[in-house]
């Protein structure tokens, strides 16, 4: 078994075929994690202007790279195995991940956003950029404020509680689907937190704190 923390190895920009991840002020990761067959997969959102998405297999090994896009700042995986990237203002754009090329259109275009994510009934919990987060249904109907007053800077979902994980700075705050605050994690210990990842299985919270000293990930306990 794998321990909690052991180094494993590394993704490298310079396997790739650009040569570079070539990141920008705001580059994301996703995981596929549907139990499909391309469970394990690892995707990388390169971030800055005319940046790219790359795809690596669960072994590490380089599969493929997008076009150049505007701005590809965030990207995720629904639950059936499908990635995803939003473009900034150009909208979330379904890739085939088989080879990264664009299926079908666009949707949720205009909203100045990048990180997002699924919950388990495939519809979008989407963070505008340094605001609110906001449930969307696939064809860009709002459905519900999640988290209000705040300037969160990205957003992850437990799917087997349908929990809502968004972090505005100091801490991590919890909501249910309906918007209600379920908890807060991470208060008094997190010095800004910029990114968060949520493993249900373990019930563990994990927050990268990059203006720490030094900068760490730091794991948190949650319960539902």
């Amino acid at each position: 078994a794998v321990a909690i923390g052991e180094y494993l190895g590394q993704l490298l920009g310079s396997s790739t075929t650009a040569g570079s991840f070539s990141f920008g002020e705001d580059a994301d990761i996703a995981i596929d994690n549907s139990g499909g067959a391309d469970d394990g997969t690892v995707y990388v959102a390169g971030g800055g202007g005319g940046g790219q998405v790359f795809a690596f297999g669960s072994d590490g090994n380089f599969k493929w790279q997008t076009a150049a896009m505007e701005e590809p700042c965030g990207v995720a995986v629904d639950s059936t195995g499908a990635p995803y990237v939003n473009n900034y203002q150009g909208g979330i754009q379904q890739l085939k991940a088989s080879d990264g090329t664009a299926e079908g259109s666009p949707f949720l275009s205009g909203k100045r956003a990048c990180h997002f994510d699924f919950n388990a009934t495939g519809k979008i919990l989407l963070n505008l950029w340094g605001g609110n987060v906001y449930r969307y249904d696939r064809n860009g109907t709002e459905e519900a404020v999640i988290d209000t007053g705040v300037a969160s800077s990205d957003v992850a979902v437990d799917r087997v509680e349908s929990s809502v994980f968004d972090v505005p700075g100091f801490i991590v705050r919890v909501h249910d689907e309906a918007g209600n605050l379920l908890a807060t994690v991470g208060q008094g210990t997190i010095s800004n937190a910029i990114g968060v990842a949520v493993d249900a299985s373990s019930k563990r919270v994990f927050v990268s704190d990059p203006h720490a000293s030094p900068e760490v990930i730091r794991p948190y306990g949650f319960a539902p």
